[in-house]
């Protein structure tokens, strides 16, 4: 389990007047792993919360907190062969306008070309469900600024990975 946290406090100027925000930052993570021969997996419990308070103008407070469970998985199913997914869901609170809970879900499979596994050919696709969603919270002393935009959706991607680690080397005789 881990756990972090870290405060800001900044001075800001509003028509000659001098005002603070202070912004408070808590993080915790809970992680399980089982490692197998042929199987690896791992689930995630991750807690995210900011608290923002404003010395000009109390009635701007902003507070908004996210629950994030994951897991991923990869299984060999021969020495040839891998598989894997990890998948994510979102809760988000405390935002001004509301926004997505997103389920994020990306699947892989690889092959190796070659005996000594140098070469390997992975198809992946990435957010299967179409889900993702970025959002920016800006909070100054006077207002507090919510966007949230769509970066780009699913999509796959084939990528061939060649080992160079044993490119061009010799056995060094030690007897020399």
């Amino acid at each position: 389990m881990e756990h972090s946290g870290k405060q800001e406090h900044s001075t800001t100027y509003v028509e000659g007047q001098e005002g603070g925000s202070n912004t408070v930052y808590l993080s915790q993570n809970l992680s399980f792993t089982l490692n197998r021969e042929k199987l690896r997996w791992t689930a995630n419990l991750n807690y995210y919360a900011a608290k923002s308070t404003y010395e000009l103008n109390e009635a701007i407070r902003s507070h908004t907190y996210t629950w994030e469970m994951s897991s991923d998985a990869r299984w060999t199913i021969s020495p040839r062969w891998i598989v894997g997914a990890d998948c994510s869901y979102r809760i988000n609170g405390g935002y001004t306008v509301p926004i997505k809970n997103p389920l994020i879900m990306n699947a892989y499979a690889e092959i190796y070309l070659t005996v000594k596994k140098d070469l390997s050919l992975q198809l992946q696709g990435y957010d299967l469900l179409g889900q993702q969603q970025s959002v920016y919270l800006l909070a100054t002393a006077n207002s507090v600024t919510q966007r949230t935009f769509n970066p780009m959706g699913r999509y796959l991607q084939i990528t061939v990975k060649f080992n160079l680690s044993r490119f061009g080397s010799k056995k060094i005789n030690e007897h020399q």
